[in-house]
């Protein structure tokens, strides 16, 4: 398998495909999507309050920097948030 240049990693963290699927993932766990583009609403958000977003924040830097590929990001976030 070939290891993915850190370009070619931000660039794959950047992209359309990337917003939406963290977009995706937070409307599964909140089960809300009525927002622009599928986001959930405040209420629905912040009824995950126990969820530790400093942590989530820092997985994507870790992605955007390019230390990790977007599939090892989504699946550490699926993590903090039990899906």
């Amino acid at each position: 398998m070939k290891k993915e240049k850190k370009e070619d990693i931000v660039n794959s963290l950047t992209g359309e495909t990337f917003v939406r699927e963290l977009i995706d993932l937070f409307a599964e766990k909140t089960g809300c999507g009525v927002q622009h583009n599928g986001c959930p609403c405040n209420t629905c958000f912040h009824s995950i309050e126990n969820t530790d977003f400093n942590h989530i924040c820092w997985l994507i830097i870790l992605g955007l920097r390019g230390d990790y590929g977007k599939e090892q990001i989504i699946n550490s976030i699926k993590k903090e948030l039990n899906i």
